[in-house]
């Protein structure tokens, strides 16, 4: 009967040692070798790894998903760039449009004016929308 009292103490030392973040296999055989006494008195004296265990662990999710944010950005401003240039296409204009385009609204001329109805850009100066005639 103690045989078996001295094994399940030797187990439980085993589970303390793992919930602490050491290996329980390895601390239930030296629990099994010594005694379950001095090996749980040996653990309760050791630093408890656990919780720099859990600390490394959200580093490396957060690490992750900061990755997966940048990606997932990078493909957005990918697919928004590549939609502009289909619109553009849609719409006829030649790459030396766009680009004088571009240059007009970089060189500090206010932000360009989208129609509310359609999205349409439209001239600074107009009142209607030239796509859909709507008043802006």
């Amino acid at each position: 009967m103690s045989f078996i009292a001295y094994i399940i103490f030797a187990v439980l030392v085993g589970i303390w040692a793992s919930h602490r973040g050491r290996n329980g296999i390895i601390w239930t055989l030296a629990a099994l070798l010594i005694s379950p006494v001095l090996a749980a008195i040996v653990l309760a004296v050791m630093k408890d790894l656990s919780i720099e265990q859990e600390l490394e662990r959200s580093r490396r999710e957060n690490g992750m998903l900061k990755e997966r944010v940048a990606v997932s950005e990078a493909d957005m401003h990918s697919r928004m760039d590549h939609m502009e240039h289909r619109i553009d296409h849609l719409e006829g204009k030649e790459p030396e449009e766009i680009q004088q385009e571009d240059k007009r609204e970089l060189s500090g001329s206010p932000s360009p004016r989208f129609c509310k109805h359609c999205g349409s850009k439209v001239p600074d100066d107009s009142v209607y929308c030239p796509k859909c005639g709507s008043r802006l």
